[in-house]
């Protein structure tokens, strides 16, 4: 007697592989790789793939909860619960906006040049550097997070101190 594979299971097989797949090569923001997708309680977790070079936010990007960003050895991520992070590859945490405890946070690089995390509408943390349009904020591969004030002329490389002033840094 000859056994035959039931179609169900072998759809429900393929169709969890091909969601799996999809989750892993998503890309996101500025065709950044990501570390696994995050479930709620998750802190860090291992960057499957890191962008190589420096990554650029300009105003009005939103991170919300569960975003986060690899570059180099680092992740940037907007937390669960409501504190925004940057992690080493051995998921230390370098540094962190102190917001944890306020679940349903998101962050936005605002088009004046402040870096601002909310909840709902009341802001909770800030980078004071507001009153700059044109600011940006730049996650670098050596793990430090900057916001650049407008460039002064065309700038060859977002995140390079001469073309434009940093006005806050995470000093990571």
């Amino acid at each position: 007697m000859r056994l035959r594979p039931r179609p169900r299971r072998l759809l429900s097989a393929a169709l969890a592989t091909a969601a799996t797949v999809a989750a892993l090569l998503t890309p996101t923001a500025a065709g950044v790789a990501a570390a696994a997708p995050a479930r709620p309680n998750d802190a860090w977790v291992p960057c499957t793939a890191a962008s190589p070079v420096n990554v650029v936010f300009t105003g009005g990007f939103s991170f919300i909860n569960g975003m986060r960003f690899c570059v180099g050895a680092y992740q940037l991520v907007m937390q669960h619960d409501g504190n925004m992070v940057i992690y080493g590859n051995t998921g230390v945490a370098l540094w962190d906006t102190q917001t944890e405890g306020f679940p349903g946070d998101h962050a936005i690089m605002q088009s004046d040049g402040n870096l601002v995390v909310y909840q709902g509408t009341q802001w909770l943390w800030n980078s004071r550097t507001g009153g700059r349009p044109g600011a940006y904020l730049c996650f670098q591969t050596d793990g430090n997070l900057v916001v650049y004030g407008p460039p002064e002329m065309t700038p060859t490389d977002n995140c390079d101190p001469r073309n434009s002033p940093a006005l806050w840094a995470s000093k990571t």
